[in-house]
């Protein structure tokens, strides 16, 4: 004890000045918004990197795993190209020639960061402005097996950080593909990271165990039939005329590594009307 104090002792000035310049470095920090600006942007480079190198470590031990599920897309993908699969099952995609007015590309991406344990999950990718990820834009984006999220505003030259289906305020317009009958779908405190809800099907709705759940594209941000998962539970809520159904995910969380970030050429028209709409109207996701 008495080396160290006297050790202190002998470097005290030096040790003074480490202080102070910390001190003054926060108070930099704190009281100028060009410098703070600077300093989370490098702060989230820093960690993206991080992150994205641990990711490079956990990616290697799967690849066996999410080659099979690459393969698996690229087949169901094929079949859609060559004919084999009907896309334009059901009425509800008589409108598929409105759909196709609005301009997507899809952005291949890959996930450095991924949460799914918190009430608010988030997932970091490896594209950012620098990419052609517009950070004004919410931008829905997708994996291998259907719908993860869609974008925050914001972002870096490299990164980009998506709101998770898994997240307590994440609200997506559903549609049941079979009747086309639309619904809304959340994540709620009774979900897991392989379920969510579905509100305001009606209770004249044929459902069944099984039926898929897909996007309707009201927004843009997610074209209309992008997978969500399917009925795995319904029930009658009392008082009401609509079913709360439970949906199996079909993008499993915990091993997601590669996704696409959609992009819509008309979004930032249509985000501006949602920006004049009612006070009280909150768009559907």
């Amino acid at each position: 004890m008495q080396n160290l104090i006297a050790l202190l002792k002998r470097y005290s000035t030096f040790l003074y000045f480490i202080i102070l310049q910390i001190l003054c470095f926060i108070l930099l920090i704190s009281n100028n918004n060009f410098h703070k600006t600077k300093y989370w942007n490098s702060s989230n480079s820093v960690i993206g990197w991080i992150q994205e190198t641990q990711t490079n470590v956990t990616e290697y031990l799967y690849l066996q795993q999410e080659n099979t599920r690459l393969l698996d897309e690229n087949s169901r993908l094929k079949e859609i190209v060559f004919g084999k699969q009907d896309v334009t099952k059901g009425d509800w995609l008589k409108m598929i020639d409105k759909v196709r007015q609005v301009k997507y590309d899809y952005l291949p991406a890959r996930v450095v960061a991924n949460t799914t344990q918190f009430k608010k999950n988030y997932i970091t990718l490896d594209v950012g402005t620098i990419d052609g990820v517009n950070p004004e834009e919410l931008l829905g984006v997708v994996g291998p097996e259907g719908v993860v999220g869609f974008t925050k505003r914001g972002g870096s030259k490299h990164y980009t950080q998506v709101v998770s289906l898994l997240h307590s305020k994440f609200i997506l317009s559903a549609v049941h593909a079979k009747s086309g009958q639309q619904g809304i779908l959340k994540w709620e405190s009774g979900d897991n990271r392989f379920t969510a809800t579905v509100h305001e099907f009606p209770k004249y709705l044929d459902i069944e165990l099984g039926d898929l759940i897909v996007t309707s594209g009201n927004t843009g941000r997610f074209p209309r039939g992008e997978l969500i998962g399917e009925v795995s539970n319904f029930e009658e809520i009392p008082g009401t005329n609509f079913y709360k159904v439970k949906v199996k995910l079909a993008t499993d969380f915990n091993s997601l590594y590669h996704v696409s970030v959609i992009r819509n050429t008309e979004i930032l028209e249509i985000q501006s009307l949602e920006q004049v709409a009612e006070p009280d109207f909150k768009p559907i996701q």
